[in-house]
């Protein structure tokens, strides 16, 4: 008997067990938030929109030259032009020219070139003492010149020779090249030159120069840089 009852007790029980079982709760399985906002990944097939549209490469432009401004063009066509009338007979004349002009353009002055002779000196004149003339030449020298020498004696010691020319052009352009160096020199034209008399003017665009040339008794007149002015 007692065997008998174990055994219904054990099937009683692999019942209740196995009815347990069958009737149980589904799992919750918690939600996983470590990845929101991160898409999820695709296979080819499944995508539904289509791939987003490339753009496309567009070819660089060279780039092309600025036209000039009005303002600019307007400046170029108010810039000067110099003139210079003469020779004149002498220099009182080229005074009295100079002066004649001044009222209708923008600047006047007189100018004198030499002509003839065959020895231009480019030179700077006799200073006070010896020490300020080795002071001069030391600063010369610093500045990269080296065809100089300082007169010791005679009627021009004491003075810088920079060169002597067999024309008055290349003794101006001996002139305007120890310039650009920062030396001031000056050019003594040859005892047996001819001096000429002169008057440069800078005028408007439009200057009448053929009535200013009349008007002044110059005997000729040409067009002039107008640095000279300066």
């Amino acid at each position: 008997m007692l065997t008998r009852a174990l055994i219904v007790l054990l099937v009683v029980l692999n019942l209740g067990v196995a009815a347990w079982w069958a009737l149980r709760p589904a799992p919750r399985v918690p939600a996983d938030h470590a990845l929101d906002g991160v898409p999820k990944l695709q296979l080819a097939g499944e995508r539904k929109s289509p791939l987003p549209a490339v753009a496309p490469v567009v070819a660089s432009v060279p780039a092309t030259t600025a036209t000039p401004a009005p303002a600019d063009i307007a400046k170029q066509d108010d810039a000067p032009q110099c003139y210079r009338f003469g020779p004149f007979a002498d220099a009182a004349s080229a005074i009295a020219a100079a002066a004649k002009l001044r009222a209708s353009v923008q600047k006047a002055k007189t100018a004198a070139t030499s002509s003839g002779g065959k020895d231009w000196t480019v030179w700077l004149p006799p200073f006070a003492d010896m020490t300020a003339a080795q002071a001069k030449a030391l600063e010369i020298a610093g500045a990269g010149i080296k065809d100089y020498y300082v007169v010791a004696e005679g009627a021009q010691a004491r003075a810088i020779m920079l060169g002597r020319f067999g024309s008055e052009a290349n003794a101006r352009r001996r002139i305007a090249e120890l310039r650009a160096k920062g030396i001031e020199a000056q050019v003594q034209a040859p005892q047996d030159a001819k001096t000429q008399s002169w008057v440069d003017a800078a005028t408007a665009p439009g200057f009448g120069v053929a009535a200013a040339r009349a008007r002044i008794g110059a005997a000729g007149v040409r067009p002039l840089d107008c640095a000279a002015l300066r």
